[in-house]
């Protein structure tokens, strides 16, 4: 079912399962963001100083990544030029473990979907699809009362207008504002990208897919940052008898920028996941940081995909 909603009724949905904090409360850890723009100005979000950026055009789908992190809240953004930029809404996948709530909606031109999780901390996902563009926010933190989560969602703006209505996003209104076009990889992701392919230190475990765990979130850690993976190779070659299947995979990424461990964890066999092992091995990442210090950390990469002779691996 599509809901056709102003913001001031998202604002209701979503404050039904996010404690939005005053706006003076948010007022106390002010400081000056940035606001991100699309280039025809259909989409914008502010986000706090210090952000990654990740320039991928290595694909025909022009794609950009954003990555912030402020007093335990990361939010990340992904901006990407897209000919079925709806369709991928359908594509959207949703972990039914945290007791996830779901709404499709339509606002103006945009047509889109939340999904909140309130289980194992607070994360909102908004995904957005306009005629040739797919815009995705994530924002997570430990709790939905961290007054930066509220100024992140309400910094949203769609066609201009507010995607959230609250006080907690207006003086963001005003910030210095970079058009997408501007925007050029990070230092760290570029040293990243350049860097060989990280070495893993051990062999692949593999495990079945019911005895896949979470990483452990630490809200005082600004999260590894991907910048390549499996999913940037073009194609997984699978025995034609699999149609369809599930991947997820664990790594456990140093601060030195090696790959400690990494392990699959699916219900195919050894033999069928062998391209997507070879391909594990090529990931790139910006390490994990606390207090501007790298960390090791663990991160996970879920893959679902589809198969006839070859899969083109999907992500959303």
């Amino acid at each position: 079912m599509l809901v056709m909603i102003r913001n001031f009724f998202l604002f209701l949905f979503l404050i039904a399962f996010t404690s939005v904090v005053p706006a003076q409360q948010a007022q106390q850890t002010r400081a000056e963001w940035t606001r991100i723009e699309s280039n025809n100005k259909e989409f914008s979000v502010a986000l706090p100083s210090g952000f990654l950026v990740h320039v991928d055009n290595s694909t025909a789908e022009s794609r950009r990544t954003l990555v912030g992190f402020v007093n335990g809240v990361t939010v990340r953004v992904t901006i990407v030029k897209q000919f079925n930029a709806k369709g991928n809404l359908g594509r959207v996948r949703v972990e039914q473990s945290r007791n996830p709530v779901v709404l499709d909606f339509q606002f103006g031109d945009f047509f889109g979907k939340t999904v909140t999780y309130r289980s194992d901390g607070y994360k909102q996902d908004i995904y957005l699809a306009s005629d040739s563009s797919y815009y995705s926010v994530s924002v997570a933190a430990n709790s939905g009362e961290v007054p930066e989560v509220a100024r992140l969602l309400q910094s949203i703006r769609l066609e201009g207008k507010p995607f959230i209505e609250g006080d907690s996003g207006k003086a963001d209104e005003a910030a210095t504002v970079v058009r997408v076009k501007a925007l050029v990889s990070s230092p760290q992701v570029k040293e990243a990208l350049d860097r060989k392919a990280a070495k893993v230190e051990r062999k692949i475990n593999f495990e079945p897919l019911t005895s896949f765990a979470e990483c452990g979130t630490d809200h005082t850690v600004r999260p590894a940052m991907i910048v390549a993976d499996m999913r940037q190779s073009a194609f997984v070659k699978l025995p034609r008898s699999k149609k369809n299947g599930e991947l997820k995979i664990k790594y456990q990424l140093r601060a030195d920028g090696t790959v400690g461990e990494i392990t699959f964890y699916s219900d195919m066999d050894r033999s069928s996941l062998k391209g997507f092992a070879d391909a594990a091995k090529e990931i790139r990442f910006v390490a994990a940081e606390r207090s501007g210090s790298p960390v090791d950390s663990c991160t996970t990469v879920p893959i679902w995909f589809e198969s006839f002779s070859y899969t083109r691996v999907i992500s959303i």
